[in-house]
């Protein structure tokens, strides 16, 4: 810089969020430029609000810890569930495989909206395997 000359600045613009009125505006840009000085450069304005401000910055903090732990916490019910719901299927399955595997013996046939149906003696069955296939039956419905 020669004598005389004014001293080179570089001009930052900081721009906020379009509001409705002028003030807001300008209070929006102002909330971007100090944004951009604590982040840059480590300052932060101690105002009336700082200390309100850091509690509910650590209020907030701690709210989403605690909402991402719940979150994982779900997720793993929800698996767990679905395993069970898996599980749970294929005993179903496996039992009307069993009646309808053992329809030579068991009074049963594949029908019905469980995919068996008991066809012996009405209710109730005296015992044995009327009895079993009517359990059976009604297990899987």
């Amino acid at each position: 810089m020669a004598d005389g000359e004014p001293p080179q600045v570089n001009t930052l613009v900081f721009r906020g969020e379009v509001k409705g009125d002028p003030e807001s505006a300008v209070e929006s840009a102002a909330e971007v430029a100090l944004r951009y000085l604590s982040d840059e450069y480590g300052f932060h304005l101690d105002d009336f609000n700082y200390s309100a401000y850091i509690e509910s910055r650590e209020t907030l903090l701690v709210a989403q810890e605690y909402n991402r732990k719940l979150g994982a916490l779900l997720k793993a019910v929800q698996d767990r569930a679905i395993r069970k719901k898996q599980q749970l299927d294929k005993l179903v399955q496996d039992v009307k495989e069993v009646c309808l595997n053992f329809a030579d013996v068991l009074p049963v046939r594949a029908a019905g909206p469980s995919g068996v149906e008991y066809v012996g003696p009405p209710s109730p069955p005296a015992g044995g395997y009327d009895k079993l296939a009517l359990d059976l039956v009604q297990l899987l419905q």
